[in-house]
């Protein structure tokens, strides 16, 4: 029986080898300095990721995986999915003279916004781009090609953005007023004060995160984060506007993150939140593991019934190895930082490996929760623009016209058979 496109089988297979995927322990990632060379002095988003500490451990334990494989049908079908991967790399490479394996470092983004120009970001992609990759992007998107400084740089459609290339084989691209400031001879790094955004967020990125999102929103960022979250609950407007500085951050062996409220109040819920995150990810741990444990207990009684249970109970204990690999015993460290003057608790969860302070069965709900309050968002902004007035029709005058004939309501079939059912031949009920 297969429940995948390969086959449980070779699903198990896979699994069984999660243990050579992950993050290097012991990554080569450029100092703080260099990470925040190109940043404005007040950023009120910062993203980063270090590629380099995920993609060729993982691509090469990718490349690796059918010689750890027993069946030929699973080392066939990984070897395919091996190929496609191959050929887009190969691809990237002729086109773009890139290989998106080994030639990208990190990824920073900057986020800005402002009062009279809007939203300004920047994204600074650390790799190894030569002279020519613009002029390679260019002839493919179309876009013109200028001279900045002397470097080339690209305007990309609409005029709102733009790409240049640095001397040091990085990647810019975003607003073109920052970009063409930065590729300027006499261009200095702003300062960096203990207490700005940026002197906290070196101490985040000095701790090697291959992950991390630091927020400081300025009063014009809160004002726009509460007129696009309108109608979203009091806990959501409140993490998004609440504090002063914010960030969280994953590294190979644990979790960190930090919050400074603007009140005391904020600040003894934020200790709280933090305590209820640290309790949720132990009990996941053991909570997990109890739940397989009691699931393969239970399956035990209908052992010779079902297919599908004979086949999880003939392969239970390399199930029971996949579920040990991807959690913890929940005994991971922690070190807390608390600040009650500055309103700011900083936690930092740690053990050998990432999976043994956040459970892989704690991804699930957290993003389940996200994809409901997108799903909920979209949905009132659906009924905020139905119940718009339509202007597609004008009178003269400038008077809207009502239209001549009336939009036909929607009908349901299925509604109208259960209500004629219920009425002639369940006697009204």
């Amino acid at each position: 029986m297969a429940f995948t496109e390969i086959g449980f089988l070779e699903l198990l297979a896979i699994l069984t080898q999660l243990g050579s995927f992950g993050v290097d322990p012991a990554p080569k990632t450029a100092p703080p300095a260099e990470l925040l060379r190109y940043a404005p002095a007040q950023p009120d988003y910062i993203v980063y990721a270090d590629l380099q500490s995920v993609l060729p451990n993982n691509y090469k334990a990718l490349v690796s995986l059918p010689n750890k494989l027993k069946s030929p049908d699973t080392k066939a079908k990984v070897r395919q999915l091996i190929k496609q991967v191959e050929q887009v790399r190969q691809m990237a490479k002729g086109m773009i003279n890139l290989d998106p394996v080994t030639d990208l470092e990190s990824v920073t983004v900057f986020v800005k916004p402002d009062a009279k120009r809007g939203l300004e970001m920047l994204a600074v992609v650390r790799g190894k781009f030569t002279k020519t990759f613009l002029g390679r992007v260019a002839t493919f998107a179309h876009a013109a090609m200028s001279n900045v400084a002397g470097s080339t740089a690209l305007s990309l459609p609409g005029g709102k953005a733009m790409a240049a290339v640095d001397n040091k084989g990085s990647l810019l691209v975003g607003t073109p007023s920052w970009i063409k400031a930065r590729l300027q001879p006499n261009w200095k790094p702003v300062k960096r004060p203990r207490n700005s955004t940026l002197g906290r967020a070196a101490r985040v990125l000095r701790g090697k995160p291959f992950f991390a999102a630091i927020s400081a929103p300025s009063a014009i960022a809160k004002r726009g984060v509460l007129r696009r979250t309108h109608g979203a609950g009091a806990f959501v407007r409140q993490v998004l506007t609440g504090h002063t500085f914010a960030q969280l951050s994953l590294a190979h062996n644990g979790i960190s993150w930090t919050w400074a409220d603007t009140t005391d109040k904020g600040y003894k819920q934020a200790i709280m939140a933090s305590e209820g995150v640290l309790n949720v990810f132990r009990a996941m741990h053991y909570g997990t593991r109890g739940l397989v444990n009691f699931a393969f207990a239970a399956m035990g009684s209908y052992a010779g019934k079902n297919k599908v249970v004979d086949l999880l109970l003939k392969h239970q204990a390399r199930l029971l190895k996949v579920v040990k690999q991807v959690t913890g015993n929940g005994r991971f460290r922690v070190r807390w930082q608390k600040n009650r003057r500055t309103h700011t608790v900083s936690v930092r969860a740690y053990a050998q490996r990432l999976s043994q302070v956040v459970p892989l069965s704690a991804v699930t709900p957290i993003l389940g929760a996200m994809v409901f309050i997108a799903r909920g968002h979209t949905s009132r902004s659906r009924m905020r623009r139905a119940r718009r007035p339509h202007h597609g029709h004008h009178a003269r005058g400038g008077m809207m016209a009502k239209p001549m004939v009336a939009r036909p309501a929607h009908v349901d079939p299925r509604w109208i058979y259960r209500r004629v059912k219920r009425r002639h031949l369940h006697g009204g009920r």
